[in-house]
Formats: structure tokens, sequence, C-alpha cells
């Protein structure tokens, strides 16, 4: 009775009430969210009963602000900065004429560091930028500077909070002055993002408050592509030149610099995600004419991008990034010049294709195209063909059977064109370990046609496939019929030698062609003979 009692208990915890949505007013969000819910007018949205609008002309959000925390703080550090900022900023023209004074005191007191005076001092920096407008270039610089110093710096968490906020502020404020060249504040930012050693949160905070940035560069590439691709190839040639032992943290906030970029809200593709990710093929395409080999980390960047959008992004909303893929022009000719490229295509392919059983692919007959197209137009080594058969395997596995029928073709020609005999018999055990039931419906009859035609020229490969296709449940035993001159050939094999007077390649060969005659049909005449080729010989052993 207890233990029943027990065991009522322990279903009753199991059971949990479905979560209600949050009510709290302070909560974590990601950065990339709060970068989007920041107004270019802030000041409206937080404090506008402080801002005198009955005289535009010289009222000012960063008084307005000034006020309000010389009320609210009365830290030694801000009180000091207060006694010194009030008297010269009481109007807009006084603060644009002492401005160089102004963003001074600010730094000064930012660089002394004190907790409890940093909040409203990170706060009026993004106040001053937003009275002085472009004006504030010239200070850019020095403000990001001292920022991202006190960021990677403090151990504080709540300073490193007001940190990212001040920068993510002045991103978009300051965004159109900043996105037709950002390779400047890139280099700032570097350090944050791994380039130099930093706490792994403190690369993704910086890569996410940046991300708005590289996303408004994007989105004005269909009127001016110049932006985006000055800032896209100056940072893929930064992670090369900077690529050491100790550059993985760099290398990863570099990724989720690009996926926070590409990626929009929830699991879904931002409007000019498709074109972000378009620029980073073509300079990763670009580096494949430079050199004779790629870059590794341009190919590390491209992939593990890949793979941490097929982790956030839904299937649907990924197709863009699988036509970027596909739709590129150049694919056949940079294959053949750079096999490495081929390999790098392979993997972009074969990552989308494998992840979930093939659930992020909502189109597949473009793909099995693509792939067949390419492999056509091949003229590269072993390699680069092997990697390419194994994508269009696993494509032909996952997709739906009315695609992998429409595209069944292929496969005949895999078995009868002197190009790919070569490659057939390991496509055919590959794409049997992916399943067998596409194996025994779709590609059995022409491995059987296959078998029949060409055991001449492959009997070791098939001494070895057979049998473990039929280990494995992918060949039932005695299907296949072995052909009368191979048996002819065996026999009289096993009749003229015996195993123990041969050398140990040979009697390898002769334990695979047992193996086959088990799995195989056989004449019994075949049986016999290869029996008694096979009796035991005394005088063998008493030499």
């Amino acid at each position: 009775m207890a233990g029943k009692s027990r065991t009522a208990h322990l279903a009753v915890r199991k059971a949990r009430i479905p979560a209600t949505t949050s009510t709290k007013n302070h909560r974590f969000e990601p950065f990339s969210q709060r970068i989007a819910k920041l107004k270019i007018d802030p000041l409206r949205r937080v404090r506008e009963h402080q801002v005198q609008t009955n005289d535009g002309a010289t009222s000012s959000y960063f008084r307005s602000a000034l006020d309000e925390w010389a009320d609210r703080n009365l830290s030694e550090d801000f009180t000091e900065f207060a006694k010194q900022a009030i008297p010269i900023s009481d109007s807009l023209p006084q603060i644009v004429h002492h401005e160089q004074k102004i963003t001074d005191l600010l730094l000064h007191y930012i660089e002394n560091k004190k907790t409890v005076a940093l909040e409203p001092l990170l706060d009026l920096v993004a106040h001053l930028a937003h009275d002085l407008g472009l004006r504030f270039e010239k200070h850019f610089a020095r403000v990001v500077s001292a920022i991202t110093s006190l960021a990677a710096k403090h151990e504080d968490v709540e300073v490193i909070e007001w940190s990212f906020n001040c920068l993510a502020w002045l991103f978009k404020y300051l965004s159109r002055l900043l996105v037709p060249d950002l390779r400047p504040l890139y280099d700032l930012m570097a350090p944050l993002l791994g380039k130099e050693r930093q706490k792994p949160f403190i690369a993704r905070f910086a890569a996410e408050s940046m991300s708005f940035l590289l996303r408004k560069a994007a989105s004005h590439a269909s009127k001016d592509n110049q932006p985006l691709h000055l800032i896209v190839e100056h940072i893929e040639h930064d992670l090369c030149v900077s690529a050491t032992g100790k550059s993985d943290l760099y290398e990863q906030g570099v990724v989720v610099l690009f996926v926070e970029s590409i990626q929009g809200s929830q699991s879904a593709l931002h409007s000019s995600g498709a074109i972000l990710f378009h620029e980073m093929l073509s300079v990763t395409f670009e580096s494949f004419g430079k050199e004779k080999e790629p870059p590794t980390p341009l190919t590390r960047l491209l992939l593990a991008t890949v793979m941490a959008l097929l982790d956030r992004i839904d299937g649907a909303s990924l197709q863009p990034i699988m036509d970027v893929i596909l739709n590129n022009s150049q694919h056949i000719e940079l294959a053949n010049i750079h096999p490495s490229y081929a390999k790098l295509y392979s993997s972009l392919l074969f990552s989308i294709m494998s992840v979930k059983g093939g659930s992020k692919v909502t189109a597949w007959s473009p793909v099995l195209e693509k792939i067949t197209s390419l492999l056509s137009g091949l003229s590269a080594e072993k390699d680069v063909t092997v990697e390419l058969l194994k994508v269009f395997a696993v494509a032909h596995q996952n997709c739906p059977l009315q695609d992998a029928i429409s595209h069944v073709k292929f496969l005949e020609t895999l078995a009868s064109d002197s190009r790919w005999r070569p490659y057939f018999l390991g496509f055919c055990m590959f794409y049997a370990e992916l399943g067998k039931d596409r194996f025994k419906d779709l590609l059995l009859s022409h491995f059987k046609r296959f078998f029949a035609s060409h055991w001449n020229n492959y009997n070791e490969q098939l001494c070895l496939a057979l049998p473990k296709l039929v280990s494995s449940g992918r060949l039932e035993t005695s299907t296949l019929s072995l052909p009368a001159p191979w048996q002819k050939e065996i026999a009289d094999d096993f009749s003229k030698h015996h195993v123990s007077d041969e050398i140990s390649d040979v009697a390898y060969y002769r334990s695979g062609l047992l193996e086959l005659l088990t799995v195989t049909r056989i004449n019994s005449d075949t049986k016999d003979r290869v029996l008694s080729g096979l009796q035991f010989r005394p005088n063998h052993c008493n030499r």
C-alpha cells in the first residue's frame, strides 16, 4: 500500500502545469531583441516629459537626462561629474560649443570604473550622441574604445550589460554614419569578438550588438552592395590573417556575428539574411581564384554558420539559403579548377540534407538536379567525385519517394557508364547503409545487372561487397546467381592449387571466394569441384 502511495505521489509530481507567459517587468532578453526595441528617439520613449519641446533649437536630451540623474544618483564620482558638466550644458548650442570638454569628462569618469556611477555616465553618452548627431563622428572611436575596454575588463555583470546597451544604442542611432564603411568599427570590436583573449560571453554579446549594422548593410545591398562587400571581405580577411591555434574563440565570435545577422525573429530568416549569406559565399569563392587552396578558416566559417542556422531556423524559412547555395553559376568551373571547392560545396549540401533526416529541405528536385549536373560536368580527382556521390546518395535516400523515382535514371548511368563504373560498388555500399528499403526498391536491379555484366573486372571488390550486403540484411542469401564463367574460373582455381601451398594474400582471396560462394547460387558441379580442391592432405602438414 505504501508502495502504491509513493508511486501515486511521484506521478503527481511529474504532472507539470503548463508554463504561462512571464509578467515580470525585468527579465533577460538577448541583445538582438534589445536592439530591435530601441527607438531612434529613446528620450521620447523613456523620458519624454523631460524634453522641453517648446524650443527645439535649444532643448537637449543630454541636459534633460543629466538633471534627472543628478537627482537620482548621489555617488561621489557622478556628483563630481555633474558639478563640472551642468555649467557647460544649459542648452544645445552650449553643448555643441563644449562638446569636446563634455566628452572628455564622460570618458574620464567612465575610465575610473566606479560601478555606482557607470549607469548614468553610459546613459549620458547615448544622449550626447543623440544631441550631436553627425558631429559625434570625431568622438566615436574614442568613446567605443573606452566602452569596449570597460565591458571586457569589468567583473560586474550589470556594468557589462550597461556597456553593451550603450554600444547597441550608438550603433543603431548612428547607423547612417557607420554603415557606408563598417571596417573601422569592426577593428575596434574585433578584440571583443575573440581576436584577443576574451570571455566567451563577451564575444557573443559583441557579435550580437554589432549584428544590427551588418543587417543594415545587407538591407541596402540592392541599392549599393559596396558597403556589404567591404565589411564581409574585411572580416574574412582578418580572420585568415589572425588564424592560429588559439583563434577558435575568434572564429566562434565571427560565426555568431553572421548567424545573428542572418537570423530574424524567433526561428525565421531575416529579410536580408539571404543577401548576407550570398555575400559570404561570394567572398569565399573569390578566395578560390586568388589562392591555390582556399583558406581553411573561411571553409570552417561557412560550414559552422550553416550548421548554426540549421539549428535555429525552420525548414521553410531556410529555403532562401538553399537557393543561394544551388544558384551559383560558377560551381562546375570552380570544382574543376579547385577540387577543394567541390569538397566544400559537397560539405555544405551534406550538412543541410543530413540534419534531422533531411527535414530542413523543402524542395528536393532542384537539389538532386544540381548534384547530378555538377557530377556530369566534373573532371576532378577521385576523392572529390566520391564526396559528391555520397551527397547524391544522402539526397536520394532522404527525399520523398516521388523525387527519388524521378531521378533514378542517374543510378542506371552509374551502373552502365564506363566513367562511373569504378565508383559504383562503393556507392552501392554507402547507399545500402543509409537505408535498405530504397536500396532494394531502386538500386538492387542495377546492382544485379552490374554484377552479371562486369564481375570479371571487379571480382575482388565483389568478394568483399556481397557478403557485407547479405550480413547487413540488404541482400537475401542466394538472391544472385554467380555467373557461369566465374563459377568455372573459381572451380578451376581450387582444383589446380591448394590454399596451404599459396602465399597469405592469395589465401585471403580464396577465403573471400568461399564467402562469395556461400551467399550466391552456384551449380552443384561447381560446389563439388571446390570441395574436392579443399580436401585435407596430410602430406602438406608433414613437410
